[in-house]
């Protein structure tokens, strides 16, 4: 099984919550910035990070998902539309 680095995991989150700076999301997280700057530097995976993988994987695929409803959704909305006018 594939698992990010921890600054992928990092970076995925900040996208996730819209955090632009290391400091934003160490805030989020409750943690120091020295305790945040440990971890990115981490090189080891361990399970936490493997768990955090498949969370972060699930959440791109619902995205993905919910993106192509809406597409499908806005397509039908027009066909219907083109229909009736």
């Amino acid at each position: 099984m594939r698992s990010y680095t921890t600054q992928q995991i990092l970076e995925r989150l900040k996208k996730l919550t819209g955090d632009h700076f290391d400091n934003d999301l160490a805030v989020r997280l409750g943690v120091s910035k020295q305790s945040f700057a440990q971890y990115k530097n981490k090189k080891t995976v361990d399970i936490q990070q493997k768990i955090i993988h498949l969370l972060l994987e699930r959440i791109e695929i619902t995205e993905s998902e919910g993106i192509r409803e809406q597409e499908h959704n806005m397509k039908h909305q027009q066909n219907d539309e083109q229909t009736d006018g």
